[in-house]
């Protein structure tokens, strides 16, 4: 009976002590917020909102839950350790939405219906026939419809990040086929339309004998591998693209952690670096007319060849926009999460050219997104 007590009593002490002490230390210890997203407010509480009220209690505590950071940090070593000795099925079975690799980098690896980069990765998600000539006539159709508009389009594509760092993935998961679902359905397209289709994996597979292409830490390219996407797009629509050996790159200490933010170790990973490229296109000036945020971006230069250029995307363009501004008169970035700019752009002031830029790994936006300009 004494012996149940004493547990009990831990027990309770367990869950009373760090709530006792956590607001008398909490300025002492590391208690930021690395998660690039806003904390959940408190519920606003009513009879119109009890139902709700739950759950958002819930979220408001899990977000500030005393020493998350560092109990966030302990179960992530765990899940170093553990994963690297795991079957493919049980980590498949208990994939999140980041996998720690060895040397410690870190992969963007959700599930879902918007995104599925760990079976882009293993190969076993393959279009079916049918599934691509769908694709095919989608992607006429919008070619189609800028074409009749005189304005030449782009689908370009980015890709994820473990098929260019793949070697630092956990030794358990392994591929399954050697093609994969973005280079079945670029290459259908190249084959079977007039559309203009980047898939930039194989030229960053080269870059990075020179220099890193991606983050460590992250689930983003760096600048040398936005730089190099640039020049694709150049070499595409100008017929001319600057090496790399022609640019200098530096190195610098700022680079990105987003996914070390998720996993609340961003104070652990210290050890990446960033780049700059410099010299690229002295004598062009670009400067921002107007920008909402990482939402909106609209560029004028000096450069050579004055057409307008109107950029549909996702995170993955913001790294490509110093770059990109320096190659046409004026050049518009617009995030995809409102779209609706870009079409009212379309309507208002029709470019030269469109760039749809989908990463990889956003399979839903890339069966669906060009579809609002068809509506």
């Amino acid at each position: 009976m004494k012996k149940r007590r004493l547990c009990i009593v831990a027990f309770w002490l367990c869950l009373a002590l760090p709530q006792l002490v956590y607001p008398m230390i909490k300025e002492h210890i590391d208690s930021e917020n690395y998660e690039n997203r806003t904390y959940a407010a408190f519920p606003e509480i009513s009879w119109q909102t009890m139902a709700q009220v739950p759950r958002g209690l819930e979220a408001y505590y899990n977000d500030r839950v005393p020493f998350k950071n560092q109990f966030t940090r302990i179960n992530t070593r765990l899940q170093q350790r553990i994963n690297q000795n795991k079957s493919l099925m049980e980590f498949m079975a208990g994939l999140e939405l980041v996998t720690v690799g060895q040397e410690g980098w870190l992969y963007y690896t959700t599930i879902g219906l918007e995104e599925d980069s760990i079976r882009d990765y293993l190969g076993n998600n393959l279009y079916t026939e049918e599934e691509l000539r769908w694709l095919a006539e989608y992607y006429q159709r919008v070619n189609d419809y800028f074409q009749g508009r005189g304005i030449e389009f782009v689908l370009f594509v980015p890709p994820n990040k473990e098929q260019i760092y793949d070697e630092y993935m956990p030794k358990n998961v392994e591929l399954t086929q050697g093609t994969t679902r973005m280079e079945q359905a670029t290459h259908y397209l190249k084959e079977h339309t007039d559309v203009n289709v980047i898939f930039a994996r194989d030229a960053l597979l080269e870059a990075k004998k020179q220099y890193p292409v991606y983050y460590k830490y992250d689930s983003h390219w760096n600048s040398v591998g936005a730089f190099v996407g640039v020049q694709l797009l150049t070499e595409l629509l100008q017929e001319e693209a600057v090496p790399l050996a022609e640019v200098e790159v530096e190195q610098t200490d700022a680079y990105g952690r987003d996914l070390a933010g998720i996993l609340g170790i961003v104070k652990d990973c210290n050890d990446d670096h960033g780049y700059s490229i410099q010299g690229y296109k002295k004598d062009v000036k670009a400067e921002v007319l107007e920008k909402d945020g990482e939402l909106f971006y609209h560029f004028q230069s000096n450069a050579k060849d004055q057409r307008r250029v109107l950029v549909l995307h996702d995170s993955f363009a913001e790294s490509m926009r110093g770059y990109l501004a320096k190659c046409f008169g004026e050049v518009t970035f617009v995030n995809d999460s409102v779209y609706e700019r870009a079409k009212e752009l379309l309507d208002e002031e029709p470019p030269d050219i469109f760039i749809l830029e989908i990463v990889e790994r956003r399979r839903q936006r890339f069966g669906e997104l060009a579809g609002f300009l068809l509506e």
